[in-house]
């Protein structure tokens, strides 16, 4: 999994929380929690995993294969 994220911290508080690297430890902790929730499961979620149009992103594509077939 990769996340891009950006965040702008409002008020004295959430800055100096920034800076000392909190949101990134939080951030970094959540994806080690749910990478380890998705490997433990050792079975199938049953999720759509066919690839969707999205002309609003990069390549049109939300995920799955850009110019995979769409209808079949």
């Amino acid at each position: 999994i990769m996340l891009d994220m950006s965040y702008d911290p409002t008020g004295m508080l959430e800055t100096l929380g920034d800076k000392l690297g909190f949101m990134s430890r939080r951030v970094n902790g959540d994806l080690k929690r749910f990478r380890e929730f998705i490997e433990d499961r050792e079975t199938a979620t049953g999720a759509y995993r066919e690839t969707l149009e999205n002309p609003n992103v990069p390549d049109g594509f939300t995920s799955g294969r850009p110019g995979a077939d769409l209808h079949g």
